[in-house]
């Protein structure tokens, strides 16, 4: 696979996702896919733990909290950043 960066960037840079008729698109020229960027998070959860009547070690989904880690192409597997100027909207 070629690593080359878009646009000159340095190493240590993420390059930007592109927009294109309102679909996300890759930056590597290599990749280029479609619609295929994901967002990265680290989750802790507070589950409380119990034992069942038949033995069984049960966790109760509690509170819980998520800290996006970044981004990144699902067909290349390499980071990426957002345009700027744009917002995550949770769902």
């Amino acid at each position: 696979m070629n690593d080359e960066l878009p646009n000159d960037q340095d190493e240590d840079d993420e390059p930007t996702v592109l927009i294109e008729d309102g679909k996300l698109v890759c930056p590597y020229p290599d990749c280029s896919a479609t619609d295929q960027i994901i967002e990265l998070d680290v989750a802790t959860r507070d589950n409380e733990l119990c034992v069942s009547e038949d033995g069984a070690i049960i966790a109760h989904l509690g509170d819980y909290s998520f800290e996006s880690d970044g981004f990144e192409c699902q067909q290349c597997a390499r980071r990426v950043s957002l345009p700027d100027g744009y917002e995550i909207v949770h769902s």
